[in-house]
């Protein structure tokens, strides 16, 4: 069947119509079906009732779809893998995936008096904050997190060391052990990481290698996990040429946190410790955890504090809720009020951020 010039140009007007709405289809995210079914439902109608006049019904219906189907087809099909490729839809709404955590209110930052600071989800990955995240600061104690790490590639948990007289002198905050006591490899790793001991650091230190080679061991391994911008001089933590940044200590921490050893111990508040003093009594040190935090807030679980003259206060702070899938590190350096300065930060990205989980 031959159609006149005025039909064509009528069922020219019909397809640029449908490609309009399939067009409004794509920018407005209306559900295809309804604008497709409709489209050549009323496409149909229109050629059947208006435009095809002088002939029978049913040749015009079988015509039309004969002759041109296609339009329907490419209608369904165009729209159909626009639908596969950009987006899932379900029940016909599209929707988007959500890179949790994400930024959802925009809540004045607090103010905070460290010089740098960084806020990652351990989860994502993702950094939340950041402040000078390469600002190279003395790390202080956090530095006793390496000196950990290396203690246990070098010792087994139960090991003895015996404390010598040296580290009895050390000049920072010391647990208290007395020359020549016998102290487990475990106990002295509580002391150092509780209680931020430098009798502990030095033991642990000079036990089965000099102090020099256990430095080079320190330094490696911070090379190995990436840490570039990292210099340790001494296994305390003490002032000098011995500096990091807090993306460093990042690196160190989340590393720090994935041994049980260390994850256990970080998250003690208070602990006696058993002791052979060298004329062979027992006795028991009790070490109560530098990190207040502990105590202050609902799912803290470490890790570590730091404070000196050059540093200022340092803080290593880990806080998870498992029930709704949080888990953030918090690094403030260079802090005239470390657990303050962490707290505000804390609370203001529970604030502004929402997580999968959140209600």
């Amino acid at each position: 069947m031959e159609m006149a010039v005025n039909q064509k140009i009528k069922l020219f007007i019909i397809k640029f119509f449908i490609n309009l709405i399939w067009i409004l289809d794509y920018i407005t995210s209306f559900p295809s079906k309804i604008y497709s079914g409709a489209a050549v439902t009323a496409a149909l109608m229109i050629l059947v009732s208006f435009y095809i006049p002088g002939t029978p019904t049913n040749i015009k219906l079988t015509w039309v779809s004969k002759k041109y189907s296609y339009i329907s087809d490419y209608f369904y099909e165009s729209v159909n893998y626009q639908n596969k490729h950009n987006y899932p839809q379900v029940l016909g709404v599209k929707t988007t995936k959500i890179d949790y955590p994400y930024l959802a209110s925009s809540i004045e930052m607090p103010a905070i008096s460290a010089k740098s600071a960084i806020i990652i989800d351990k989860n994502s990955g993702k950094t939340l904050f950041e402040l000078n995240k390469n600002l190279h600061l003395a790390p202080a104690s956090t530095t006793k997190l390496m000196t950990a790490l290396v203690s246990l590639d070098l010792y087994n948990l139960e090991d003895y060391l015996i404390i010598p007289y040296l580290c009895t002198l050390s000049d920072s905050q010391k647990i208290g052990f007395s020359v020549d006591s016998k102290v487990r490899v475990r106990d002295l790793l509580i002391g150092l990481l509780v209680g931020s001991g430098g009798d502990s650091a030095c033991a642990l230190s000079t036990g089965k290698v000099t102090a020099n080679e256990f430095l080079n061991l320190m330094n490696k391994k911070a090379k190995d996990l990436g840490m570039d911008n990292t210099q340790f001089t001494n296994p305390v933590g003490l002032d000098g040429a011995h500096f990091s940044t807090a993306e460093d200590l990042y690196k160190l921490a989340q590393y720090a946190t994935e041994s049980e050893v260390i994850k256990n111990i970080v998250k003690l508040k208070n602990i006696d410790i058993p002791v052979l003093n060298s004329d062979g009594i027992n006795s028991s040190i009790s070490v109560v955890s530098t990190n207040k935090l502990l105590w202050d807030i609902k799912g803290s679980v470490g890790i570590k504090t730091g404070k000196t003259e050059a540093a200022g206060e340092v803080l290593i702070y880990e806080y998870k809720n498992d029930k709704l899938d949080k888990d953030l590190i918090i690094i403030v350096m260079g802090s005239q009020d470390r657990f303050l300065d962490t707290q505000n930060l804390l609370f203001w990205t529970l604030n502004s951020y929402k997580w999968e989980k959140d209600a």
